[in-house]
């Protein structure tokens, strides 16, 4: 049986996403404490606290009601 080249295509590229996913699995570090036995690890940890907290300064400033909050909404979020 001789299948199209679109089907081969679409096989290829599902075999292919499941070999990156699981490759990302296999190289991610697991959930839990971060490291801090290397020179480099309280450095990004500061790092990541310091974005992390000007990210939350700004975040919905500007919001200060519901009604504020619901003008800013995307249209299409009010019908789903």
């Amino acid at each position: 049986m001789k299948t199209s080249p679109l089907r081969s295509l679409l096989l290829a590229a599902s075999l292919l996403g499941c070999a990156a996913g699981w490759e990302g699995r296999a190289l991610a570090q697991p959930l839990g404490q971060p490291d801090r036995g290397l020179p480099g690890d309280e450095m990004i940890q500061r790092y990541l606290q310091h974005e992390t907290a000007k990210l939350s300064a700004g975040f919905a400033e500007d919001i200060g009601s519901l009604e504020a909050w619901e003008a800013k909404r995307l249209p299409a979020v009010l019908y789903v």
